[in-house]
């Protein structure tokens, strides 16, 4: 199935692959750029010999790709990083399947639809964190069930410690899934608060939470020995203060990434109306920042197109936004002095900071509150196999077009079905926490992070899909017990 990916990739020219047949992240050299400098010239840096300590991306993803390094080159660590993550989705759904199921046609059910009808399946091969966060997420959810099954027996204790360190590395892969703690801590705090024993509650939050203390407290003191201020997730390094000491801009700076801090920064001006702040995505609101778009008459009608009405009605507005656009595209121009590049980077964050604060004071109250509604849009209604390295579904063949049906049926009915069955009386434990999980990437997208990629929900969407082919499978297998049972006695 896979070589079907290559072949529409390597026509397409949509994915950068190794020699070995990895598809490399378009942030490859921010995730695992930095183990490689660390490896092989002993500094956790973004660019060998930039002298500023990498900090603007949490370091989860280096593990197990750091010790894949030690004793292969970076194109045999990458394909065996992918191996890795292949291996343990197998893994991972394998056991979560088996914690759902209470019948063999359940367990069949879910390791088909997990197998064959997810839309995390291509991720597994990129070097991208999140095909490990929906394993990591899987294995620490077991866990922690078994954890609360076996309190008592002896074995509890280790297992809410194996669940701690896979949540921690969740934590470390995708900072935003850090509120899961919460929900977890207060599952054991309820559960030994109905027990009356305070003790063990102190033993118990103390085993699961340890590796995120170590995890995070290392990490915590790391980045203030280099950057001498608390950094608890990640930092690109660029301020927005009026007196800003951004020691990122350096000769090191990548003026020439889709994804520099300037960039990252601009996603703030979509994100104020909640409108679609990821270039790649067709008719995004960034796009336009970004894209060249032949013609002025054509620039001006997909602004007028896909931008909020009260901007393009209000002529300030709209020609701030034109002049922005003009700044951003300016900013990557080539063959320019370093000193010169420097000053149209540092204007430009100044620019749209200007612009986000004009901005801000002329929008109305009713787009302030619908924007949060409008990013759960664009975090969740989306065509999640656009990605894929095929062809659009009116150009290929039948077979195809099913199979990618099915993906995006099972998407739909697996966010549909945790909404559903947690308010019945018949939810496992883990589909109610699959609920809160649903209900925390909502929150957390809504109102904290300023970019919806649809493979940020993939942990409630996916797990939602397997979870209710579990639940067919038993009810048909439940069903046909019955049904031969009636025929014996007959």
């Amino acid at each position: 199935m896979w070589g079907v990916f290559v072949e529409y990739a390597e026509q397409l020219g949509t994915i950068t692959y190794t020699p070995y047949g990895v598809a490399l992240a378009g942030d490859d050299g921010e995730l695992l750029g930095p183990v490689d400098n660390w490896i092989d010239y002993g500094a956790y840096e973004r660019t060998r010999g930039a002298g500023f300590a990498y900090a603007a991306r949490l370091p989860g993803y280096g593990f197990p790709y750091v010790f894949l390094r030690l004793f292969s080159g970076p194109e045999t660590a990458r394909f065996l990083l992918v191996v890795f993550q292949i291996a343990l989705s197998s893994l991972a759904l394998t056991l979560f399947a088996r914690l759902l199921a209470r019948s063999r046609g359940g367990l069949i059910s879910g390791l088909i639809i997990g197998c064959f009808f997810v839309f995390s399946l291509p991720w597994e091969h990129r070097t991208y964190p999140d095909s490990l966060a929906l394993s990591a997420f899987m294995l620490g959810l077991v866990a922690f069930s078994k954890a609360r099954s076996s309190v008592g027996h002896g074995q509890s204790t280790g297992m809410y410690l194996l669940s701690g360190a896979l949540f921690t590395w969740l934590f470390f892969l995708r900072g935003f899934y850090g509120p899961f703690f919460l929900f977890l801590f207060g599952i054991i705090a309820l559960a030994e608060w109905r027990k009356q024993s305070i003790r063990r509650l102190l033993i118990t939050a103390t085993v699961f939470f340890l590796p995120l203390v170590i995890a995070e407290s290392a990490w915590v003191l790391r980045n203030y020995h280099y950057h001498e201020k608390f950094i608890p997730l990640q930092d690109t390094g660029i301020s927005t203060g009026e007196n800003a000491d951004n020691n990122v801009f350096s000769k090191y700076y990548g003026f020439g990434s889709s994804y520099k801090p300037t960039i990252i920064q601009l996603r703030n001006v979509v994100n104020l109306w909640g409108g679609d702040n990821f270039h790649p995505y067709t008719n995004s609101e960034l796009r336009w920042f970004m894209i060249p778009i032949e013609g002025e008459a054509a620039s001006d009608a997909y602004f007028r197109e896909h931008f909020p009405k009260w901007i393009t009605a209000d002529p300030d507005l709209t020609h701030d936004f034109k002049q922005l656009k003009h700044a951003v595209r300016n900013s990557y121009a080539e063959g320019r002095a370093f000193e010169d590049q420097l000053l149209i980077e540092k204007e430009l964050l100044a620019d749209i900071n200007q612009t986000i604060a004009k901005t801000k004071a002329a929008q109305p109250l009713t787009s302030q509150l619908a924007a949060p509604l409008r990013r759960v849009k664009n975090l969740f209604f989306r065509n999640v196999t656009s990605d894929w390295p095929m062809p659009a579904f009116g150009m290929s063949d039948p077979l195809s077009s099913v199979w990618r049906l099915g993906v995006l049926l099972m998407y739909a009915l697996g966010l549909l079905y945790l909404l559903l069955i947690t308010f019945t009386g018949h939810a496992h434990f883990a589909e109610r926490f699959l609920f809160a999980a649903l209900l925390t990437i909502i929150g957390v997208f809504a109102f904290l992070i300023p970019i919806q990629e649809f493979k940020y929900g993939m942990i409630p969407a996916v797990t939602g899909g397997i979870a209710l082919a579990v639940r067919a499978g038993d009810l048909i297998a439940t069903y046909w017990r019955k049904r031969q049972s009636l025929s014996n006695h007959t």
